[in-house]
């Protein structure tokens, strides 16, 4: 259960405002990210989705 603490899930604009608060409230200035999809073009999807909501 402590993982999901750091998970993040929803819309585009959910996952970058989670995000936004994360960092900031971290103070980070690297994020690394995971994802246990095993179908390689979900997995790749996942992460420009991710690089999308990071770079809005």
């Amino acid at each position: 259960m402590q993982m999901l603490t750091y998970s993040f899930f929803g819309s585009k604009a959910t996952i970058q405002a989670q995000l936004n608060d994360f960092i900031s409230r971290s103070g980070i200035n690297e994020l690394m990210a995971t994802s246990h999809i095993y179908d390689q073009r979900a997995r790749l999807r996942s992460y420009r989705l991710l690089a999308e909501a990071l770079n809005a």
